[in-house]
């Protein structure tokens, strides 16, 4: 009997190792610091796999490398805000940074207490220069968890700016709409000729709303947003700038978390912003995508698929089996869920492999998906029907080679002549038309029985 190894350690872009023997090494420097990995492992055995195994294991923590200082923006006379790049090795997690500042009256060393890589440099005073060092901090032991000074970089304050707008309100009025309104600022230090609003997600721009008046002397540019973002330029007169704005900001992304900018804008210049933050609330999930059945053993499904964008917030899935016996209503066995935690909106497809256990072989199941969010509200169904084969051809080209849903059959959702609308609608003739097809394996065979 032949029996060996299949191991492999995500995220290192090396190909998975064939070992004989319990122990796998790996050289050449090719892991990080301080860095999360997954290790996996299957056993096999006569054209037999086992179940993987899978670990999850860190590499030591060090010293982090000091992050890099790349501009000031959103200056104004009292504040400057920092921007500067992770460091490319952290060589753990990061924790937060420390800003160092170089001036006069300038503020005492800064925690920003979050990973952040933008921060709010105040009070400052006008017309005066800075220069400011940043470091990082990660969850290493204290004499290794900060890094060096980073690049030195200085900047200047303006002479003069508005003070910020009054009476700011912001609301929530849908999962994409939100309400906004400010009253003109208390010291605007000249003539204010519009406004500059704002939304960001994570400290990049997604909304810019420029509030201008025609008759003023210079038009106002976009600051932060690209092309590629949402762009608005409102016209108004001089009078609507001088008294209370009201502004519905629409399109939004549901269960996302803005920071609200509001700034004057003068002749040249912004003034002082306001700040705010609103989160758009839940909306109803969409349908799960590209949803696959696939078996593990004779008496396990795993089912993945992918969610749709944008992401409606947290969301828990649910996953019924039903089996199927000709022209009978399909009869529930099993019912699984899974809750994505993650709320926020970089990862856009979300992938997940829950389990369904003691499924009977050699039966037809009806897999029932659908997604609920935090108020309970429930989204499309999609539903498959599989047919659970005990008799499963694993050929050891097979397991190199291996492809979603190998194991079941798909009756119906992807061949459209036999698909009539399964588990969706009441059918009592379709059960019929399924038939059962068979692979023969007999090692895997006997040892099932």
């Amino acid at each position: 009997m032949e029996v060996y190894g299949n191991s492999s350690i995500s995220e290192l872009g090396i190909n998975p190792a064939v070992v004989n023997v319990p122990s796998y090494v790996i050289g050449g420097n090719v892991a990080k610091n301080g860095h999360r990995y997954t290790f996996t492992v299957k056993a096999h055995s006569n054209s037999l796999e086992s179940a993987e195994y899978t670990e999850v294991f860190r590499t030591v923590i060090t010293q982090p490398n000091p992050p890099i200082i790349q501009s000031c923006t959103d200056i104004v006379s009292n504040s400057i805000d920092l921007v500067w790049q992770e460091p490319l090795l952290p060589n753990g997690d990061v924790q937060y940074y420390l800003i160092d500042t170089d001036g006069a009256s300038a503020p005492p060393q800064i925690n920003t207490s979050t990973s952040v890589v933008t921060y709010k440099v105040e009070p400052l005073l006008d017309a005066n220069t800075y220069c400011f060092f940043v470091r990082t901090v990660n969850d290493g032991a204290k004499n290794i968890q900060v890094s060096g000074n980073s690049n030195q970089y200085c900047c200047s304050t303006k002479a003069d700016s508005s003070s910020e707008q009054t009476s700011v309100t912001t609301n929530v009025l849908s999962s994409r709409n939100i309400s906004v309104s400010w009253n003109y600022p208390a010291n605007p230090n000249g003539d204010i000729f519009g406004y500059r609003l704002r939304l960001k997600v994570d400290d990049i721009c997604q909304v810019e709303i420029i509030f201008y008046c025609p008759e003023c002397p210079n038009a106002i540019p976009y600051k932060d947003c690209g092309e590629d973002k949402q762009r608005q330029t409102i016209t108004m007169n001089k009078t609507q700038i001088n008294t209370t704005i009201n502004y519905i900001v629409e399109q939004l992304l549901p269960y996302t978390k803005y920071d609200v900018w509001i700034a004057a804008h003068d002749a040249a210049n912004d003034g002082m912003r306001n700040d705010s933050e609103v989160q758009t609330t839940s909306e109803v999930p969409q349908k799960p995508l590209s949803v696959v059945a696939s078996v593990m053993s004779s008496s396990e499904i795993t089912v993945i698929w992918n969610q749709p964008s944008p992401r409606p917030g947290i969301t828990t899935y649910y996953i019924k089996a039903y089996e199927v016996v000709l022209n009978a209503q399909p009869t529930f066995v099993k019912l699984s869920n899974i809750t994505d935690n993650n709320s926020r909106n970089h990862c856009c497809r979300f992938r997940g492999f829950p389990k369904l256990y003691s499924i009977t072989p050699d039966r037809h199941y009806q897999v029932e998906l659908y997604a609920v969010n935090t108020i309970n509200q429930a989204g499309e169904k999609e539903r498959k029907i599989y047919y659970a084969s005990s008799k499963i051809e694993r050929s050891r080209h097979a397991l190199q080679e291996p492809q979603l849903a190998d194991q079941y059959e798909d009756l119906g959702m992807d061949n459209m002549s036999s698909y009539q609308e399964l588990g969706a609608k009441d059918n009592p003739n379709v059960y019929d038309q399924i038939g059962r097809l068979h692979t023969v394996d007999k090692h895997y065979e006997n040892m099932l029985t």
